[in-house]
């Protein structure tokens, strides 16, 4: 794996690198799914499982106070987990950070199977939302990691999502590609 921190994107997805298309592609997206509305409703979800992942924690603690260095926590481990998605890719991997979305992402031009593409969606949300949050549970005293849990569990919002189109639309044997901001999958010759 190849990794360029490329800097700030400047909106253009016609700035990303990308390859062609492959004869067969199929998009795994739908239309809309990339417009503002649609993003907004993203970010309502991801509202709605930070209140659900924090009453759990509420619960759990039993009015322990929640620790505010597990936010700081999930707000730097941002760039790791951009990291994350980057070190599942073979080739070249590219990081960007968007200024106004203040928010970082990773192109990678290769293509992937479906279960590398599950792994590279879920690795960082594993990492640095859940396991810290499982670990929580099973020790409360630990309000720590349950507060960055209850956070970065939110943020991976996206990535879910992504996971759930993979699942519901992609064929088994099918491979993956990100073409810009779209995914598009398509099936080996020899299938």
């Amino acid at each position: 794996m190849k990794l360029y921190f490329k800097g700030e994107y400047d909106g253009n997805p016609d700035s990303l690198p990308c390859r062609e298309h492959h004869p067969n592609a199929n998009p795994l997206d739908n239309e809309g799914d990339d417009d503002d509305k649609f993003m907004d409703r993203l970010n309502f979800i991801s509202i709605i499982i930070d209140v659900v992942i924090f009453l759990l924690f509420c619960k759990i603690s039993g009015g322990k106070s929640f620790d505010m260095n597990g936010v700081f926590l999930s707000l730097l481990s941002l760039i790791l987990h951009e990291l994350l998605h980057a070190i599942c890719f073979k080739d070249e991997v590219f990081v960007y950070f968007w200024k106004e979305k203040l928010s970082m992402f990773v192109v990678g031009t290769e293509s992937m199977s479906k279960m590398r593409f599950i792994i590279m969606s879920l690795l960082p949300n594993f990492i640095f939302g859940f396991l810290p949050f499982i670990i929580y549970i099973f020790n409360p005293t630990m309000t720590l990691l349950g507060s960055m849990g209850v956070f970065t569990i939110g943020m991976g919002v996206v990535d879910y999502y992504n996971v759930i189109k993979v699942i519901k639309r992609m064929p088994n044997g099918a491979k993956v590609y990100l073409y810009k901001f779209k995914s598009y999958w398509y099936m080996l010759e020899n299938q």
